[in-house]
């Protein structure tokens, strides 16, 4: 699988015999954008907790709809560990309750989330936001314009 020229430039990699001349390039940082209103009150404010949280540069625009999927299971995993934390592990039977095999799934599904977008130590040390002295990016793709 060929990496995208700017996963390769974030990551250190990119050398200029191997730059694609007529790659796409994302537009748009994701910070400028106000939440979707099809995400809950809570959703929201996570959608902005995050975005004021995280570096400039990691996510942009096209990310969204990610982001906007982290922001819905965050949401719906506070209210599923709520009902764990209540004492609700074991169902009639002594086999797992159905909210804590939902707590684990969405657990499992918002680390996979947390990866691609960078949440974690282990994946924000494999990008770099390439930001110059000045406070603007170093669009590796200015030669293009």
């Amino acid at each position: 699988m060929t990496l995208p020229t700017a996963i390769k430039a974030m990551k250190g990699t990119l050398r200029p015999c191997r730059v694609k001349k007529n790659e796409p390039k994302p537009q748009g940082e994701l910070i400028a954008t106000k939440p979707p209103k099809s995400l809950s009150k809570r959703g929201q404010e996570l959608w902005q907790y995050a975005l004021e949280q995280m570096p400039p540069h990691v996510i942009t625009a096209v990310d969204g709809a990610l982001f906007e999927r982290w922001c819905t299971l965050q949401d719906q995993f506070l209210d599923i560990a709520k009902v764990v934390q209540s004492g609700n592990l074991l169902d009639e039977n002594g086999g797992m309750s159905g909210a804590l095999r939902a707590e684990l799934q969405l657990n499992s599904s918002i680390i996979t989330i947390e990866k691609e977008l960078g949440f974690t130590p282990a994946s924000r040390t494999k990008i770099s936001a390439n930001i110059s002295s000045d406070g603007g990016s170093n669009n590796v793709f200015s030669e293009f314009d």
